[in-house]
């Protein structure tokens, strides 16, 4: 911990500096550190560049997130595959299987945007990471909101009378999907 010296040679006032300070002109004054630099521990007068502190490949955590973005992938992955081979049952067909396709793609995506927590920060990796999450989690729920909007309206159509609503149909559903997609 620093203290300052008050400029007045009769009086003294202790008071400690903040922890991102230094002290300067022979610890009377108290500075704050450049942005990225913190007072060094064994000399107050100095700042040294912080240190960044990321996971690394062989951390215990980042073990983990790999593991577990391995296997929520290869869930996803064979539920994907499931869906394609039973694609034609009718029930199958009613839960349009294209927005569930965006839903499955979302899904792999996500677990793979989860690799990249590992990686050593950069401009690139990083803008990556957060384009990445958005899109991801995008490609979840926008399809779920445009499947729902799409029950009810049928739904509340049919309450009213028995013409089928408008823009229910699969590529009208993928146009909303996308669009939703896009504003956010």
């Amino acid at each position: 911990h620093q203290f300052v010296r008050q400029e007045l040679e009769c009086c003294w006032e202790c008071y400690e500096c903040r922890n991102n300070e230094r002290l300067v002109e022979n610890g009377t004054r108290c500075e704050a550190c450049p942005q990225f630099l913190w007072p060094m521990e064994d000399d107050d007068t100095e700042c040294e560049e912080i240190a960044p502190t990321y996971l690394r490949p062989s951390d215990s955590v980042s073990i983990v997130l790999v593991l577990l973005a391995f296997i929520g992938a290869c869930l996803a992955f064979g539920l994907a595959v499931l869906f394609y081979q039973r694609r034609n049952p009718r029930l199958v067909r009613a839960t349009s299987r294209e927005l569930s396709s965006v839903i499955f793609l979302g899904a792999l995506l996500t677990f793979a945007n989860a690799f990249l927590f590992v990686l050593k920060p950069s401009n690139t990796i990083c803008a990556v990471r957060v384009l990445g999450f958005h899109l991801t989690i995008n490609m979840l729920f926008s399809p779920l909101t445009v499947k729902t909007l799409r029950i009810y309206r049928i739904f509340y159509m049919g309450k009213r009378s028995a013409q089928k609503p408008k823009f229910v149909s699969t590529s009208s559903q993928m146009i909303f999907t996308a669009i939703v997609i896009f504003l956010q």
